[in-house]
């Protein structure tokens, strides 16, 4: 589906899904090989791809090993999950799918590592 992007072989990736819109949305959790060199708080080198009619592109980067994300009901914002990094974080979404700086919802613990992410279903 997609080898290069933004003249980068692209990494092993983590997670790939379409929105409503029909964009596929890529993290990539680190661009170490083998991925496991990236397994502390200081691998800052995880991003984040869109995949559109425009074509496929970064537009995130410098995450602290990207793993899963989601989309809040409303749409209007990216969460994802950096779990080397320990934080929660997300990304005001803009037009033609440009992301807003990363704002950090919240901060794990020692020893929290946070992976998927499931959105609760309203009521």
């Amino acid at each position: 589906m997609l080898e290069r992007v933004d003249g980068l072989d692209l990494p092993p990736t983590n997670f790939v899904l379409q929105d409503t819109m029909g964009r596929t949305w890529i993290t990539v959790s680190t661009r170490q090989v083998p991925r496991i060199q990236a397994a502390h708080p200081q691998g800052q080198d995880g991003f984040i791809v869109v995949l559109d009619a425009q074509g496929a592109r970064i537009v995130a980067d410098g995450l602290g090993y990207t793993n899963e994300r989601a989309f809040s009901p409303d749409g209007q914002w990216l969460y994802v999950n950096e779990t080397f990094g320990r934080r929660l974080s997300r990304f005001l979404l803009g037009p033609d799918a440009q992301l807003g700086p990363r704002e950090v919802v919240t901060e794990f613990g020692h020893g929290i590592f946070p992976d998927g992410i499931v959105r609760a279903a309203p009521g």
